[in-house]
């Protein structure tokens, strides 16, 4: 779905196989960095095809009492639109156990300035923020949609190196395998 969408669109899609109170090895509660996941791979399933000049509508996944939410934002532009879906997901926290924003941003690497799906993650269980950024190719580039890599994982704002985030990437990797269109992933890596 395109950035131009209006309202707000929610669809319940079931619930997350995993224990409100399991936590990963990293600190950080596994059934969050899983939302993280399923939200990660909506969202680069959502703008795998857009045209040039078209953003990813902000959207959350909510956990609450077992059941996920899909939540698309929308603003007069793209800023506005993630701090809509900020507000609403603060003002809805006391009711839910995990949420996982995703945006389309702009990332800087030694490469220069490449668009990206960014994926901020609150829970109920812990006082960490997780933030995941993945670097993406779009589209409308070479005709194909690309994944530039794996994901990098943040914790309170800090990267976090493979050998220390091994739990939470793979809760992650779980929740894009719960994601109906998970086996599109692997081959946007190739």
């Amino acid at each position: 779905m395109i950035f131009s969408t209006v309202g707000l669109l929610c669809l319940v899609l079931g619930s997350l196989a995993c224990c409100a109170g399991d936590r990963n090895e990293d600190s950080f509660p596994n059934e969050a960095a899983r939302l993280a996941g399923m939200v990660l791979m909506h969202a680069a399933w959502s703008i795998s095809d857009l045209p040039k000049g078209e953003n990813l509508a902000p959207l959350a996944m909510t956990l609450a009492k077992g059941q996920t939410q899909v939540i698309r934002f929308s603003g007069s532009d793209c800023r506005e639109a993630v701090s809509n879906g900020f507000q609403q997901l603060g003002s809805q926290q006391k009711h839910l156990d995990a949420w996982a924003l995703a945006y389309d941003s702009i990332v800087h690497t030694a490469n220069g300035a490449t668009d990206a799906v960014i994926v901020r993650v609150w829970s109920t269980l812990s006082k960490d923020e997780l933030l995941l950024v993945q670097p993406y190719e779009p589209f409308w580039k070479h005709h194909h949609f690309r994944l530039l890599g794996p994901f990098e994982i943040y914790l309170n704002n800090q990267v976090q190196p493979a050998s220390k985030a091994k739990r939470i990437r793979a809760d992650v990797e779980l929740g894009v395998q719960d994601h109906g269109k998970h086996e599109l992933w692997h081959a946007w890596l190739k």
